[in-house]
């Protein structure tokens, strides 16, 4: 496998990608770092195209955008600083939008 990838990198990457959208799609959420070593081993490398987002051609951005939603969510949080926030002002207003209210203080989820 890794002869593989020293022949043809953009393959590997291609494969990877792939193995990361399966899990993520099997699991409903991103591999951890707390998890078993396969699934370390697909946080490690995802950790790593965020790291590294500037060295990635716009093809394999564009791929990692349409991948899966959890992973273009992440992706737009590596290339948008405010996109959290952005997030947090959307999800706060649809809260207020919805029971008329801002939520109660200390509720841990916008669902109190």
């Amino acid at each position: 496998r890794r002869l593989d990838s020293w022949e043809n990198p953009l393959q590997e990457w291609s494969r990877r990608l792939d193995e990361l959208t399966t899990f993520v799609r099997a699991n409903d959420r991103l591999p951890s770092k707390d998890a078993s070593v396969e699934e370390v081993s697909l946080w490690v490398w995802f950790k790593n195209q965020g790291q590294n987002l500037c060295r990635l051609s716009a093809g394999q951005k564009q791929r990692l955008r349409e991948s899966d939603r959890l992973i273009a969510d992440r992706t737009k949080q590596w290339t948008d600083p405010l996109y959290s926030w952005k997030t947090a002002r959307d999800e706060l207003a649809e809260f207020v939008q919805r029971h008329g209210r801002l939520p109660t203080r200390g509720a841990s989820s916008l669902d109190k």
